[in-house]
């Protein structure tokens, strides 16, 4: 998913289970995610991301 950047919150599905999390970083379409649940960092594939919600930005 383009235009992703850390500090955006992400619905993600990995094992057909869907998450909510906060991007901490961003790789060549990997995006490492840490889960809104328990803060446990996870790594999400590009493919995996279901929605986003932008970090407003000034």
């Amino acid at each position: 998913m383009n235009g992703v950047r850390p500090g955006d919150i992400v619905s993600f599905e990995r094992h057909g289970v869907r998450s909510l999390g906060v991007v901490l970083s961003k790789t060549q379409g990997v995006l490492d995610v840490a889960l809104v649940e328990d803060q446990e960092p996870v790594t999400v594939k590009r493919g995996q991301v279901r929605e986003l919600w932008r970090k407003v930005r000034s």
